[in-house]
């Protein structure tokens, strides 16, 4: 039925591909300095891992790590790093599945008056691409709907490699007995990461670049018959992942405990955890215009917490948690009142008690 297209009209090729991968990996922890002042204890630890995928070749990730015991109150710990994921098998080997998508095309030329800081790449590469100037599809193309493509895997990708640092602190104060708090800043940059365009995207990135000789262009098929009706139209795209897009998170984790004793009314263990996002950004192509940043939209909001506080006395259980995340918007790269009427999210706070009771 896939093959056939009875199923949404979309034709599919049965998926098959497989890969191996061979892997080493060693650990090291080596104390360093210890039971001098300001240095109760300094340890390096480190680790090594080796892989061999038959599908993308060989690749590394690693760890260095120190911690550091300043007294019994106060630890700190730094960590890097670096870690890889290779592409699955549906990212290599998905084999031709139809697709439809709407297009436009780069070179019309009201689309190239249009293209903002691309204007002179478009112009430049739509003329080498044999494309004359003031040229414009067939009607029959812009006002036809959707155009059919391909959605493929793609062989050639490498793995990808994400570089990340953490810092961080855990008090336990000796005044307070059962509290303690633990701060950790984190920050991930990811390269080479794996993202599949659409076919409109695909498109315009062809013409985008600073050259027609790129991975994009090698994906359309434009009908280059001179006594054809549809003569230079697109009439065929592929759709594939590619290593384009960069990633960057960052942020501070916090969590804060305290567990006390009521002496003969039981005991309250109270816990505090949040987070904050400083940045979270995403590029899909490397092109200016597609860098999105997310801190602060809905999903990734600024501030995140959880609040915690568990009593117990005999058989008897109370618990009471609350949730809060930061006011937000919908949409913070792409919003226009023209696509809906509201943007802003309000911050949002929730409560939650619970109690039990111990019959056994």
């Amino acid at each position: 039925a896939m093959r056939s297209g009875a199923i949404f009209n979309n034709k599919s090729q049965p998926l098959k591909g497989e890969y191996s991968v061979r892997e080493a990996s060693a650990e090291f922890s080596v104390p360093l300095i210890n039971d001098v002042p300001l240095i109760q204890d300094l340890t390096l630890e480190s680790a090594i891992r080796y892989m061999d995928y038959s599908s993308t070749g060989e690749e590394n990730a690693w760890k260095l790590s120190l911690n550091y015991t300043v007294t019994d109150e106060v630890k700190l710990r730094l960590n890097r790093s670096k870690s890889v994921r290779a592409p699955n098998i549906g990212e290599l080997y998905t084999p031709n599945s139809q697709t439809f998508r709407t297009l436009t095309d780069p070179c019309q030329k009201i689309r190239i008056e249009s293209a903002g800081i691309y204007k002179d790449n478009v112009t430049k590469n739509c003329l080498a691409d044999g494309i004359p100037a003031g040229w414009s599809p067939t009607s029959s193309w812009i006002n036809g709907g959707t155009k059919p493509g391909f959605i493929q895997g793609n062989t050639d990708l490498v793995a990808e490699r994400a570089y990340d640092i953490t810092v961080g602190m855990i008090y336990t104060p000796e005044f307070l007995d059962g509290f303690s708090v633990t701060m950790d800043y984190w920050k991930f940059d990811i390269a080479d990461q794996i993202t599949s365009l659409t076919g409109p995207t695909v498109l315009n990135n062809c013409y985008r670049l600073e050259s027609k000789d790129n991975q994009y262009c090698a994906l359309i098929t434009r009908d280059r018959d001179p006594n054809s009706a549809t003569y230079l139209n697109v009439i065929d795209y592929i759709e594939k992942p590619f290593n384009s897009a960069t990633s960057t998170l960052s942020g501070v984790d916090v969590e804060t405990n305290y567990k006390f004793d009521l002496g003969n009314f039981g005991a309250l263990d109270l816990r505090l955890m949040a987070t904050y996002i400083e940045k979270s950004e995403r590029n899909d192509t490397g092109l200016p215009t597609d860098q999105r940043n997310y801190e602060g939209e809905y999903g990734t909001f600024r501030w995140k917490g959880r609040f915690t506080a568990n009593y117990t006395y005999e058989d008897i259980g109370v618990a009471l948690s609350s949730s809060y995340l930061h006011d937000s918007v919908w949409d913070k790269n792409n919003w226009t009142p023209e696509v809906n009427n509201y943007n802003d999210i309000g911050s949002y706070m929730a409560w939650d008690l619970t109690s039990r009771y111990n019959v056994t």
